[in-house]
């Protein structure tokens, strides 16, 4: 009887152990994929910091631009010859606007 007694007690360990390590390697796959997700998130949260950088650069820009665009006005008002340059000029604003609004979109899209 104790000798079965110690057998039973054994086989409970084992199985015990058995349980643990399965346990152990369960929770290290879980860590490992608890990792990934956190490079992952890392990457996107660049990704997207690196887009909101290139829109700010767009607006300055854009600002840039206008201030510009407010100034050949007043010249165009005394000086009718500059009308080309500010066509361009104005041009340059839309497509910039444009490109803005393209950034914007992406990023809304994501």
């Amino acid at each position: 009887y104790r000798r079965q007694r110690q057998m039973c007690i054994r086989d409970r360990a084992d199985h015990k152990e058995s349980d643990d390590l399965l346990e152990i390697e369960k929770l290290k796959s879980e860590l490992s994929m608890s990792k990934m997700e956190v490079a992952a998130l890392k990457m996107r949260m660049i990704d997207e910091r690196q887009k909101e950088l290139k829109i700010e650069k767009l607006e300055k820009q854009l600002k840039s631009y206008k201030t510009k665009n407010k100034e050949l006005i007043e010249q165009v008002r005394s000086n009718e010859d500059i009308a080309p340059q500010l066509m361009l000029l104005q041009e340059e604003n839309k497509n910039l606007l444009e490109e803005i609004n393209n950034y914007r979109k992406e990023i809304l899209q994501e």
